[in-house]
């Protein structure tokens, strides 16, 4: 071969790596990413009519300064049904705030067995998701019997191992043995925490997600909107 004919085919060979290194960079650009990525659900369960409108408020904005952090996703649902609904961040407060309330409305007269039923879909959603994830329950200290409680334990070794973590808002006074001590469990366990006051629903979800720079601008944000 000539030295022509070497100069062209070392230019061809050139030309195709340059194009398939381009190819190989478009590839991987076009895949998604899902390191930044940030899933709640926020679930009602049983609750009593005094704390319901609290409880519901607290829970959207939270949502609300949720979903202004991109990749970020939220989902409502409610104890006694399968379906979730996917939140639109930029739904006008007011409408949020309905649906919060609906939910907390026709999640009240829902019995524990339903709500741990509703809790471990919840988490079996979540931990199919990719990123960070955050499971939201409000629910009024429900009463555990022994099989419930085997039930609870199972759902905290899957969010252990799936990397779950759950925040608890359970507004009432009154301590049962057995529902108020297992869900602090399943909040201490799971990186999150239970709590008594809705207005430290914001704070809670934000410690328990702390670690990204996402947190630390929703917290900026949740800061922001609160009266001066």
């Amino acid at each position: 071969m000539d030295l022509h004919s070497i100069h062209k085919a070392t230019k061809l060979d050139v030309a195709m790596g340059r194009t398939a290194l381009a190819f190989l960079c478009a590839c991987v650009s076009g895949l998604p990413s899902y390191a930044a990525e940030r899933s709640a659900i926020f679930l009602f369960g049983p609750e009593g009519a005094e704390h319901a409108r609290n409880t519901a408020h607290a829970a959207a904005s939270t949502a609300r300064h949720w979903l202004k952090q991109p990749d970020s996703t939220a989902e409502l649902r409610r104890t006694g049904s399968a379906d979730g609904l996917q939140l639109d961040g930029k739904a006008p407060a007011k409408s949020i705030d309905e649906l919060f309330l609906n939910a907390a409305r026709e999640g009240r007269d829902s019995d524990p067995a339903a709500f741990l039923t509703a809790l471990d879909s919840a988490t079996q959603a979540l931990g199919r998701r990719p990123g960070l994830r955050l499971l939201v329950a409000i629910v009024e200290n429900p009463p555990l019997s022994g099989e419930a409680e085997t039930a609870l334990n199972q759902i905290i070794e899957f969010c252990q191992s799936n990397s779950v973590r759950v925040v608890i808002l359970d507004p009432t006074e009154v301590h049962s043995k057995g529902g108020t001590a297992s869900l602090e469990t399943l909040g201490a366990r799971t990186g999150g925490a239970l709590i008594r006051d809705p207005k430290s629903l914001d704070t809670a979800a934000l410690t328990a997600t702390a670690g990204s720079k996402a947190s630390e601008q929703a917290g900026a944000d949740a800061d922001a909107d609160k009266p001066g």
